[in-house]
C-alpha cells in the first residue's frame, strides 16, 4: 500500500494527485523494461475528444483513447520514463515540469483519461486493447469464467521413448 497523502475524494484533483504518486512510485522502483507498452482496456468504442487549454485563450481539440482507470493498465517502464516532463508529482510536485495534475485541468479530465492523453497524444504511442482487465463499470457479474483456465496445467512432451509411470 502507498500513502499517497493525497485526497481520499473521486474528484478529478484527488485521483490525479494518487495517480502522480503511483507513477513516482513506479519510476523509483527501478523495474527494467524499454519498449514502449501501454495496455488496457479502454471504456469507450471510440478515441476521447477533448480540448487542450494553453492560457486563457488559445484551446485546440484533441483526440486519443484511454484505458480505463478502474480497470487497471500496464505502461512499461521505458515509456513511463519518457512520461515524466508530463506526469510526475502529485501535490508535492516541484519540477519545472508541469504536472499529471496540471495536465488533468488542462484537458478538464480525470487522470485515466490524463494518461492516455499523455500516452497517445502527446508521446504517440497507441494503447493495446486487452480484454482481460474489467472495470467497475461494468456489470462483473456478467463476465464469464473460463472453465479450462481453472484447470490446472501441465507440459506434456510425447516421444517414442517415453514411458508413462
Amino acid at each position: 500500500m502507498i500513502n499517497t497523502n493525497c485526497s481520499a475524494a473521486h474528484s478529478r484533483q484527488a485521483l490525479s494527485c494518487k495517480m502522480a504518486v503511483e507513477y513516482d512510485t513506479f519510476i523509483s522502483s527501478g523495474k527494467n523494461h524499454t519498449h514502449d507498452v501501454y495496455i488496457g482496456r479502454p471504456s469507450l468504442d471510440r478515441p476521447l475528444e477533448a480540448t487542450e487549454r494553453f492560457g486563457n485563450s488559445h484551446t485546440r481539440p484533441v483526440r486519443f483513447w484511454f484505458a480505463t482507470g478502474g480497470a487497471g493498465f500496464c505502461v512499461s517502464r521505458g515509456l513511463a520514463l519518457k512520461m515524466s516532463p508530463w506526469a510526475r508529482g502529485g501535490l508535492s510536485s516541484h519540477s519545472l515540469y508541469l504536472s499529471l495534475t496540471s495536465h488533468a485541468d488542462r484537458i478538464r479530465l480525470p487522470d485515466d483519461c490524463t494518461v492516455g492523453y499523455i500516452i497517445e497524444a502527446l508521446l504517440g504511442v497507441g494503447l493495446i486493447r486487452s480484454p482481460l482487465f474489467h472495470s467497475h463499470l461494468e456489470n462483473l457479474q456478467l463476465v464469464q469464467v473460463c472453465p479450462l483456465c481453472l484447470i490446472p496445467r501441465h507440459s506434456v512432451v510425447f516421444s517414442p521413448d517415453l514411458v508413462l509411470r
